[in-house]
């Protein structure tokens, strides 16, 4: 069964004998870095949300020797553990009066998001760009959010200015900075890395939920208040989209080496999703500026 067989079979059988109300769609989700997804939506009568249930893991599970119908089974299931986690979300999305206190940022590559980017409002920061979105859910598991677009700046009737101010109050309150030693960063993870009195000192910057916390960067005055506690100029490695790792200037002496690491790291280690970019940043705490460093 070639995959396209495979989605057809699950929109035309998903809801038998199980919510056959419901109406079904499989749509591609473009999601960060141009990565597409298929995804099933299966929507109740009534219902004002309804999760994408992605296919491609189940596909594989089918290529693996699991049946349609199993897979059938498990995709309703998936489908109702989501559905309770939204289970508080009443609000109406029209207004944007009850939107405003969810509106977040997130900072992605703007190269490998050009296509998205064409729909939805933006800052463009260096390779950089700030999108917008806004949280349905969070809880213990993750979160859930949705892209701020053209259509919904219209449907508000606001202005790229004015989700940005809300953006600006709600990210930091919502998801926290976190910085830590990089050691303490493995150790949180139950990695055992030998520490070594001579190591260089880095530090890893993300948010307290450690989801999209390179976005940290962004938060009012976030830099400024780092290097006063921790004096110094900084090279800034953006390890992924959910963190940050901070190198003090005067421990490094060769800083095109870094560029190299990245770029590995960015190849061989972090999944083609959660790539930030190939550039190494460097913070100038005299002028609190940043830029890109150039080789």
């Amino acid at each position: 069964m070639s995959f396209e067989e495979f989605t057809n079979y699950i929109r035309d059988h998903i809801t038998d004998g199980w919510n056959e109300s419901a109406s079904v769609s499989i749509q591609k989700i473009k999601k960060n870095n141009g990565i597409v997804y298929t995804g099933a939506y299966i929507r109740s009568e009534g219902s004002m949300v309804t999760p994408a249930i992605y296919l491609e893991a189940y596909y594989e599970r089918l290529q693996e020797g699991e049946t349609p119908e199993e897979l059938l089974v498990d995709i309703r299931k998936e489908f109702d553990w989501a559905m309770s986690r939204t289970s508080s979300f009443e609000f109406d999305i029209s207004s944007y009066a009850n939107v405003r206190d969810r509106l977040i940022y997130r900072l992605i590559n703007y190269e490998k998001n050009k296509e998205l980017l064409m729909a939805c409002p933006h800052i463009r920061l260096e390779d950089l760009a700030v999108t917008f979105r806004w949280l349905a859910h969070e809880d213990s598991v993750g979160i859930s959010t949705a892209l701020v677009t053209y259509n919904e700046l219209e449907l508000w009737e606001v202005t790229v200015q004015d989700i940005l101010l809300a953006a600006r109050e709600n990210t930091e309150r919502i998801f926290p900075r976190k910085v830590m030693y990089i050691e303490d960063f493995f150790m949180e993870r139950n990695m055992n890395v030998l520490h070594d009195e001579r190591s260089i000192p880095m530090f890893v910057a993300t948010n307290q939920q450690q989801i999209n916390g390179a976005s940290v960067i962004l938060y009012d005055h976030f830099l400024e208040d780092f290097a006063g506690e921790h004096p110094g100029n900084y090279y800034i490695l953006p390890s992924s989209i959910h963190e940050l790792i901070l190198i003090p200037e005067d421990s490094i002496q060769d800083p095109d080496s870094l560029c190299d690491i990245v770029a590995h790291a960015n190849s061989t280690v972090v999944s083609d999703g959660d790539i930030l970019s190939d550039s190494v940043y460097y913070y100038n705490a005299d002028s609190n500026s940043l830029s890109i460093y150039k080789r």
